[in-house]
């Protein structure tokens, strides 16, 4: 059988019904880089999600939680402040990028992306690559990189789908998308709307805090002379949420957000180089309405990109590339104002080399200048050795860094002495692959920081020394039958010092099955332990779809299937357990 290397734990969850086929992972392609490469080429393995969609949930958080070592932190129910850590690292270092629009908000405090208010509608492949990726995406990817796509046109002529779903605290949720592919043009376009009564923010409030979000996002490409291609991608959002106050205690707070990114590419074929010339923008707005405040934030963001690359010989391939970036923040209100910029630029090159059929090497350098701290160089050194049958080694080792964000630095509590944090990143893992796509897998990693900045007394301030986190995931993905698979996994996560959001231990277990042509079905279950001021919990979720007619699908999902109360964050309440039905059509 041929080494295989499995892409993602979510394969489980996006489960239909190919779940008797073997899948030669080979062919299935990682876009996580400058150049795409088949998944067991890689020693930088990324969790890949092949459709948002196709578990069922509406929240794209709770997609992501279903990834080993990806913990959320979210202050209460749906459109609450919603943070995460990847295997220990805070979300402030792993950027997030839509259709390549990095989307982590110039105006926050430490410049991260708040999954509060983002659905899967519209949304369709998602990759999460841990580990440190500056080499390649530059500044604040010290942890990982999470990549999302929204849908695409996946076949000829004109289509339509339609979904929608109620459910637990009179929640509605609403998706609509258009897509059209045709010999040169391919195009999609979806709005999406969810609403919500909600819950209590804090665990301990009796008054329900509500939600509601609307979005349209939309990608066109179209095909030029020569194999030229012209694009564009972008969305606009906006959404509010009663939130409670610090405390937390019942209040009747109001946030709202608007957020707008477009992208602009066209991707030629000039000198021998396959070359790709990029603008994209991103914008937020934002306000905190509060009884004795009100909070204004607006962020901008952006960045003109070119890359290009080129085969070397037979056994290998170089990309290269120079980008410049610009961030604005600025803030008004009750507190005052403040404001402050940023412009990086940088160069950056990778080289892969397979010197044997069985080994591939990938070497990346980048070069940023950053306009407060001059110059950073950041390298990524990755290998995947399929050193036996059915059996890959891997490995990637780099360094990162983070310079501190315009409110760190220019904002009420900011400190304009602060230092750039640096970091180093190891990771080693081994897989032996199994029949029809079920692997066994382990992996150790390490990440250390060095001049973290944290918030003092009354401002951020520098943390002298070196904060460390490393552990272990272990995985397997096992095809029990022939419409039956199950994975499991266990990640240790090891702190020091350890914050208040830390998971020492997490561990999940899931189903998906096959039960007819037409039904398909998925269990799961999440056991947390070893949190610094929390006590440990377990929950789990199901769900149910069956096609009523070839066009047609009704959906049937509970979350906290048995009703366990439990928190994200100390203080603020998770739901108990919530029902929702939905029907989805395609015509």
């Amino acid at each position: 059988m041929k080494a295989l290397t499995t892409i993602s734990t979510l394969a489980l969850i996006a489960m239909t019904g190919a779940a008797s086929a073997q899948t030669d992972l080979g062919t299935i392609i990682i876009l996580s880089g400058p150049m795409p490469v088949e998944a067991n080429r890689t020693g930088a393995l990324p969790y890949v999600v092949a459709d948002a969609t196709a578990g069922g949930q509406r929240a794209l958080s709770d997609v992501l939680q279903t990834i080993p070592g990806f913990n959320l932190t979210r202050s209460g129910g749906y459109g609450q402040q919603s943070g995460f850590n990847l295997r220990g690292a805070s979300q402030k270092y792993v950027p997030v990028y839509i259709d390549g629009i990095e989307v982590t908000d110039p105006s926050g405090t430490q410049v991260a992306f708040d999954f509060a208010s983002l659905t899967t509608g519209g949304l369709s492949r998602i990759e999460v690559l841990p580990g440190s990726q500056s080499a390649l995406f530059g500044a604040r990817a010290v942890g990982g990189v999470i990549n999302i796509q929204s849908a695409r046109a996946t076949e000829d002529g004109t289509h339509y789908s339609l979904d929608a779903e109620y459910g637990s605290h009179n929640t509605r949720a609403l998706t609509f998308g258009v897509t059209h592919r045709d010999d040169r043009l391919s195009t999609a376009v979806t709005l999406t709307h969810l609403a919500t009564d909600g819950i209590s923010a804090a665990a301990a409030g009796t008054e329900d805090d509500g939600a509601e979000t609307n979005r349209l996002s939309f990608n066109v490409e179209y095909a030029l002379q020569e194999g030229a291609v012209i694009g564009a991608s972008g969305f606009a959002g906006r959404s509010s949420a009663n939130y409670d106050d610090f405390g937390p205690v019942d209040a009747d707070n109001l946030s709202k957000s608007e957020t707008q990114g477009l992208r602009l590419y066209t991707g030629f074929s000039a000198f021998g180089l396959d070359q790709e010339l990029s603008y994209s923008h991103f914008n937020i707005e934002r306000a905190n309405h509060e009884a004795w405040s009100d909070i204004f934030y607006t962020g901008t963001r952006d960045r003109l990109a070119w890359v290009a690359s080129t085969a070397i010989g037979a056994a290998g391939d170089i990309s290269f590339g120079i980008d410049h970036s610009r961030e604005d923040y600025t803030q008004s209100g009750t507190y005052g104002d403040s404001e402050g910029k940023t412009d990086i630029t940088g160069a950056f090159a990778e080289l892969r080399y397979a010197p044997i059929q069985t080994l591939d090497i990938s070497a990346s350098l980048r070069h940023d200048d950053h306009s407060d701290f001059g110059s950073f160089n950041s390298a990524r050194l990755a290998a995947a050795w399929r050193f036996a049958p059915d059996w890959t080694l891997r490995g990637q080792i780099g360094n990162g860094f983070r310079a501190p964000s315009n409110y760190e630095l220019h904002g009420p509590f900011g400190n304009a002495g602060l230092e750039p944090e640096t970091s180093t990143s190891t990771e080693i893992g081994a897989e032996y692959a199994l029949a029809y796509g079920g692997f066994i897998r382990a992996t150790l990693f390490d990440l250390k920081i060095e001049d973290l900045i944290g918030f003092g007394t009354s401002s951020y301030e520098q943390v002298a020394g070196e904060t460390h986190r490393q552990g272990a995931v272990l995985e397997a993905e096992l095809p029990l039958s022939q419409g039956l698979r199950a994975l499991a996994s266990y990640t240790y996560t090891d702190s020091d010092p350890a914050d208040t959001t830390h998971v020492g231990q997490q561990i999940m277990l899931g189903f998906a099955a096959q039960f007819t042509d037409l039904t398909t079905g998925r269990f799961d279950v999440t056991h947390v332990a070893d949190r610094t001021s929390l006590p440990d919990y377990t929950v789990a979720n199901a769900a149910l779809t069956h096609a009523l007619t070839p066009a047609i699908t009704a959906s049937l999902r509970v979350e906290n299937l048995f009703d366990a109360d439990y928190q994200l964050v100390s203080g603020y309440a998770t739901s108990g357990r919530a029902v929702y039905a939905g029907l989805g059509a395609r015509f």
